[in-house]
């Protein structure tokens, strides 16, 4: 049989740790589908105890489990199979799940609820290998802001983090505001062998040329007016570590032209000084400009993007990360309870519809904040729909009247926004189109699409692979 253009052999072993149904359900399907042996073991204690069975198999941990840590379930198969491929499911959808799992000698992390597509890459192995970890203390992952995010997009943001951190060169760090990029920049220094060197910096916007300079490369007694001592600029303090360039499209034309040599030999002087200097560390630059087209205008340098881009990461908005929103959230509410030590509020469902609506054109900061005010206007421990109130920017009106009647653009798509018993059309190309649009409506999250259509996820899942629809 034929996935995702890759000829698969007709049997594969996999074995389930999990008291779960739906996570149980789920791979069964997929199991029948895919043409895979399936056993399933409901505690820890079963499958150390099945080592025969477990011998040369595909080994799926649930994090769920209640009488031993998954983490340290997976490290001890590790250490009798090694062999075997171990996929943990991390009911953390977050940067440091996902280390931690590999850590502990996970081959593959998985978020909860799982993807049926992803759980088919996962057990035939169809993605890049992520690296190993075992040599990467646990507190570089404690000093970092959390990053959340458990959608296939933040999963390519995950691995060229892991895959860029020790690499030498520069990267850059796209995106628009608000999406995350310094708290990538961090993790990329945290996970480097560079995590015990300092990490600085360095906002280039609103900044005058000749200041960025002096802040940056340091200056000599005397180099301008009020240079009473000579200074040490950010590179010099970074000294072998990480220096992030952040809102690196707003640097004048002089720092640009400065930048350029560091990036290229690794020297620079300081501002007023004649001494070169030796740059040892790393640039990590981030912007949310398109800066092929301000190179363009002239209002950023070439060459200067070509040392910059060797290794990319770009970070997608809100709008583009589906059941990210939930997990955000969660992160957001949570985060506030305990630094304030109160309970946990929540959301109700007609409020979390409403959220889901909403495009946030302001990304993770707006929605921080709209929280932040739901929380100060409800009055219980439930967030309600009239307590949520969204900006200005963005419009979801349209958005509210596809889901009320059914239609996108004044074309009837057959459904409406209410779960019903799914029919399916006579006309494959009517099913093809109203999945697709439902998929585009809920942005890209399986799970809802399916609730919309009225149809369970593994028949959502077998009809996008009958119609070559892609998992965002």
């Amino acid at each position: 049989m034929i996935f995702a253009g890759v000829l698969l052999p007709v049997s594969h072993r996999i074995v389930l740790v999990t008291s779960n149904p739906g996570l149980s359900k789920m791979a069964e399907e997929v199991a029948g589908v895919e043409r895979l042996e399936l056993t399933r073991f409901e505690t820890a204690e079963a499958v150390l105890q099945a080592d025969g069975t477990v011998a040369d198999t595909c080994i799926v941990v649930d994090q769920g489990l209640t009488e031993m840590s998954a983490f340290d379930l997976v490290a001890r198969l590790r250490e009798r199979h090694p062999e075997a491929r171990r996929v943990l499911v991390s009911h953390t959808p977050t940067f440091e799940g996902l280390v931690s799992g590999l850590r502990r000698g996970a081959d593959d992390v998985l978020f909860a609820p799982v993807d049926p597509d992803q759980f088919v890459r996962a057990i035939w192995a169809n993605e890049e290998s992520w690296p190993t970890f075992e040599s990467l203390p646990g507190d570089a992952l404690s000093y970092c802001p959390t990053l959340v995010g458990g959608h296939p997009v933040m999963r390519e943001v995950y691995r060229h983090i892991l895959a860029f951190a020790d690499r030498p060169a520069p990267v850059l760090i796209t995106g628009e505001t608000d999406t995350g990029k310094g708290v990538v920049a961090r993790w990329v220094h945290a996970v480097s062998a560079r995590r015990g060197e300092p990490f600085r910096v360095m906002n280039c916007a609103g900044i005058a040329s000749g200041v960025l300079e002096s802040e940056v490369f340091g200056h000599e007694r005397g180099a301008f007016s009020g240079a009473e001592a000579s200074r040490r600029g950010h590179l010099e303090s970074a000294g072998r570590g990480t220096l992030l360039l952040d809102e690196i499209g707003d640097a004048s034309a002089a720092f640009q032209s400065a930048l350029v040599r560091v990036l290229e030999e690794g020297r620079y002087f300081r501002v007023g000084g004649d001494e070169e200097r030796q740059f040892g560390g790393r640039v990590v630059a981030a912007t949310n400009r398109d800066l092929h087209a301000q190179a363009a205008e002239g209002r950023f340098r070439q060459d200067l993007i070509f040392r910059l881009e060797v290794l990319n990461i770009h970070m997608p908005p809100l709008r583009e990360r589906g059941s990210d929103l939930e997990h955000l959230i969660d992160h957001f509410l949570g985060s506030r309870a305990r630094a304030e030590e109160r309970p946990r509020k929540r959301v109700s469902g007609k409020a979390l519809r409403k959220l889901r609506r909403h495009p946030w054109p302001g990304n993770a900061r707006e929605l921080a904040h709209c929280l932040e005010r739901a929380e100060a206007l409800s009055s219980g421990p439930l967030i309600e729909e009239r307590d949520v109130r969204l900006g200005a920017q963005g419009d979801p009106h349209g958005a509210d009247e596809a889901r009320r009647d059914g239609s996108v653009g004044g074309r009837d798509l057959g459904w409406s926004s209410r779960p019903q018993r799914y029919v399916s059309p006579d006309d494959p190309a009517v099913e093809e189109a109203r999945i697709r649009e439902a998929l585009e409506l809920e942005g890209g999250h399986q799970g809802r699409a399916a609730e919309r259509l009225g149809m369970h996820r593994i028949t959502l899942w077998r009809r996008m692979r009958r119609y070559g629809i892609e998992s965002p």
